[in-house]
């Protein structure tokens, strides 16, 4: 008797920024947006993610990985949302 294969998952890394940024919780967002205001590097992590110049957000970039780990090493995202995010959207 054949064994069924579940399907290999493919994920979209390279994302719009409103892509990127429906991938948190609005109270994720809201979190975040609240820690920007005493913490420099979250608040300098916004300010490029709602920079108008800015395109495409590619969820590989060593800065997006960096952010995202900065953000579960302050306890706004748990460490499983945090990978969950940077895998980006399942296509």
């Amino acid at each position: 008797v054949p064994v069924p294969v579940e399907p290999v998952k493919r994920y979209r890394t390279m994302l719009t920024p409103l892509e990127f940024k429906m991938l948190f919780t609005a109270t994720e967002r809201v979190a975040i947006k609240a820690a920007a205001a005493t913490d420099p590097l979250i608040a300098d992590y916004l300010e490029i993610a709602d920079d108008p110049r800015l395109k495409d957000v590619d969820l590989t970039l060593h800065a997006n990985v960096d952010g995202i780990g900065y953000m579960v090493s302050k306890g706004l995202l748990t460490a499983s949302r945090g990978a969950a995010i940077l895998l980006g959207i399942e296509e």
